[in-house]
């Protein structure tokens, strides 16, 4: 959620939420649908409720990868920001 706000504040992105996480090559748990079997628990709910009182843990940061997807290198040209609950953010 985080990201998708940075996105929406940076002149390199789109400026609706739809058109930032309907981006080719992003975003792939809206592409595939997966979205929709989320589980929405107390955690969401939280981490909206920080975003909600200008609490955002991602620093700003407009690029983010899981841990799981380590082995990919287009991380590598962009500066390491923060890792949070397994996600790690980039900017640049």
């Amino acid at each position: 959620m985080g990201v998708i706000l940075n996105r929406l504040n940076d002149e390199r992105f789109p400026n609706t939420i739809e058109e930032v996480i309907s981006q080719k090559g992003q975003f792939e748990v809206y592409r595939t649908g997966v979205y929709k079997e989320a589980d929405v628990n107390t955690n969401s709910h939280l981490a909206l409720a920080d975003l909600e009182s200008g609490i955002n843990p991602t620093q700003g940061a407009v690029w983010f990868e899981s841990n799981t997807n380590s082995d990919h290198s287009w991380h590598k040209k962009k500066e390491f920001i923060a890792e949070v609950e397994g996600n790690r953010f980039y900017n640049k």
